[in-house]
């Protein structure tokens, strides 16, 4: 059964007499591309950042005055790029992106608004040569000066990540929107404005709603919206099914009510989306297991977890039909490729149903990346060890890339036991690597042997030429101990040089602020013999990595947090622990993330009190001050509109 709530999807133009409490957020990103031709948009997982553009923003445009062009990377970004355009140009072929931006402006007599949605995916999923292309001709598009928009939105976390293409885009970040978690206050109009337009009361209006929002939110300082729309939906499917004893029909809308009881037993958000993707999966496996008896009894959740990253993120996957059977790319997506085409069909039309995937044209993906953290948390310690494997082979390439280093023989046999199972979801070049890292381990210890075997010849040569003077055995001693002498003087120097150039390396990672391999270079040092300073260094660079890595991960932990002021406090810790360039970016990007933030909150401030709201006023000069205690001329303001604000 249905319900009239939206439950994991955006909010589209269509939905504008149900898009509630982002009225301010709406006013500053028009202001925005109105004036500038690139913003950026960002915010946490669930803040509501694609409704936000296509339903907020949308409505604020006449048709007439707009042309939006929504773009996923799906496979990739480029492609996807080419294929809106000329779906937008009648099919059209055309030259280049400039020039078809262009004749979509002639065509429609509308600025292009190019909006690319949840760019982290390309950040995550793309290689360094999509990348590379995709900066190159958003570049392009800027320096034509046309009648064209750019939106970027993604997951704030990833935002640090697009530093390296302001090179080639300098005013990148110069207009950005970061879209915060709803206040309380917006929460409990969008739930009771939206129970309204479903003709849904409550037996207690002033309750009820914080009722809705505790158990969304249990204690938790913003609310994802995604969640809030799924509570909504199984509570309303609970109290119809209740109510009516029936199914609902259509799109009717008969009167129900939420009681305080009803709200107190249905629980807290954590059981109902995990008990409602429980219940799909059983569903449809048990449905399959009936049709095709031999599939295996986790083929539903092996499914699920094709449509998850690593890293527990949305991984879109393309497909095509034959014949009314759907097919997947049997490189790409082996597992998949390999199931029967019926069962495979079968089953990805039924999470269709079930609203756990979106078919976004020809491309499959999850409908929400809660859905993604929740098929992560369900993953076995074997797909886990999997995907880390594979993770630490994407570092050691993007490593290999910068730094020409290969994996060295432990790191190899880390992977060993999964290579074969990856090898299909890995690119050529990085196949390559890791066979060119097989060599260059093989091609090391041959010559550590080669050495060993050098050093043995000669001291045996050494002893037959002491026999043939046995005449002179006190000669031949002298001469034998002055080379064990020096073969021991060879071999501690040899010892040495392997011990700095060891922790040479463990200190490049260091200085990359790449610490956990830093730390596993540190740690495979294990060479016997070492000098008394050496084994002091050894200590005293993991105790440093230690302290550096624990800084930086609490600093990125607070920084997604949205708490700027106090993951800038352990970056400079970091600084102050171990000076570096990496470490100092970091410093400048959260130095310019606070900034933003701080005239963000000044001009949300000024334009309350124009307004005549000095409430809304006092509550973004406190947030702003909260940035930048030292600031007195916004304490100044602040104590200024404070009487103004009258007491509840």
């Amino acid at each position: 059964m249905s319900s009239p709530f939206k439950f994991l999807d955006a909010y589209t133009r269509e939905d504008k007499d149900l898009f509630f409490g982002r009225e301010e957020e709406v006013d500053s990103l028009l202001e925005m591309v109105k004036k500038n031709r690139l913003v950026l948009i960002y915010g946490p997982s669930g803040a509501g950042k694609t409704s936000l553009v296509q339903c907020g923003l949308g409505n604020r445009f006449h048709p007439t005055d707009w042309y939006p062009i929504l773009i996923r990377r799906n496979e990739d970004i480029n492609r996807s790029l080419k294929e809106a355009v000329t779906e937008g140009l009648g099919g059209r072929q055309f030259g280049p992106i400039t020039e078809a931006i262009e004749e979509l402006y002639v065509e429609y007599l509308r600025p292009v608004y190019l909006i690319f949605d949840q760019l982290e995916e390309l950040l995550i999923l793309g290689s360094q040569e999509e990348q590379k292309q995709f900066v190159e001709a958003i570049a392009r598009i800027q320096e034509a000066q046309m009648p064209c928009r750019i939106l970027f939105i993604l997951r704030e976390e990833y935002l640090a990540h697009l530093y390296h293409f302001e090179k080639a885009i300098p005013r990148l970040f110069t207009r950005r929107l970061r879209v915060e978690p709803m206040s309380r206050a917006s929460l409990r109009e969008v739930v009771t404005r939206s129970c309204t337009a479903f003709h849904i009361t409550f037996e207690d209006n002033d309750q009820n709603p914080e009722q809705i929002i505790d158990n969304v939110s249990r204690g938790k300082a913003g609310v994802s919206l995604p969640y809030l729309q799924v509570y909504l939906d199984r509570l309303y499917q609970a109290d119809f099914q209740r109510t009516y004893e029936r199914e609902r029909q259509g799109e009717e809308l008969p009167e129900l009510t939420f009681t305080t009881r009803e709200i107190e037993a249905f629980g807290a958000i954590e059981n109902v989306l995990d008990k409602f993707l429980t219940e799909q999966r059983q569903q449809i496996q048990a449905a399959l297991k009936q049709q095709y008896p031999s599939i295996d009894d986790g083929l539903v959740q092996q499914v699920l977890d094709a449509f998850v990253s690593e890293r527990g993120t949305k991984r879109p996957i393309s497909f095509h039909m034959e014949e009314q059977l759907i097919q997947v790319d049997s490189e790409a997506y082996p597992f998949l490729a390999s199931l029967p085409d019926k069962v495979r069909t079968d089953c990805l039309q039924a999470l269709q149903r079930s609203r756990i995937l979106n078919d976004e044209g020809n491309v499959y993906e999850l409908a929400h990346d809660s859905l993604a953290a929740l098929i992560d948390e369900a993953r076995t310690d074997e797909q886990r060890q999997r995907n880390e494997a594979k993770k630490r082979i994407s570092n050691a390439y993007a490593e290999y890339q910068a730094s020409g280093l290969f994996l060295n023989r432990k790191q190899l046999i880390s992977i060993e036991d999964f290579l074969d199972e990856l090898k299909p979801s890995l690119r050529p070049e990085t196949i390559a690597f890791v066979q060119q890292s097989y060599e260059h381990a093989e091609q090391a210890e041959q010559a550590a042997l080669e050495e060993e075997r050098r050093k043995r010849r000669q001291a045996w040569r050494v002893a037959g030429g002491m026999g043939l003077l046995a005449l002179l055995t006190l000669i031949a001693a002298v001469i034998a101990f002055n080379y064990y002498n020096k073969a021991q003087k060879a071999t501690e120097q040899a010892l040495n040089r392997a011990f700095d150039a060891s922790y040479m390396n463990a200190l490049l990672f260091k200085k990359e602020g790449q610490y956990p391999e830093a730390l596993e270079r540190i740690n495979a040092i294990g060479l016997p013999g070492l000098r008394p300073s050496a084994r002091d260094s050894l200590a005293q660079a993991r105790q440093t990595i230690r302290q550096l890595q624990m800084a930086i991960e609490k600093g990125d932990s607070l920084a997604r947090a949205g708490k700027l002021r106090e993951a800038l406090l352990e970056f400079n810790n970091a600084y102050s622990i171990s000076p570096d360039s990496v470490i100092l970016r970091s410093i400048r990007q959260k130095e310019t993330e606070l900034e933003t933030e701080f005239n963000i909150l000044i001009k949300r401030g000024d334009a309350m009190v124009v307004a005549n709201n000095y409430k809304r006023a006092v509550q973004a000069f406190s947030t702003a001050l909260e940035l930048k205690p030292e600031d007195d001329t916004t304490r100044l303001k602040l104590n200024k509109y404070l009487k103004l604000v009258k007491p509840n």
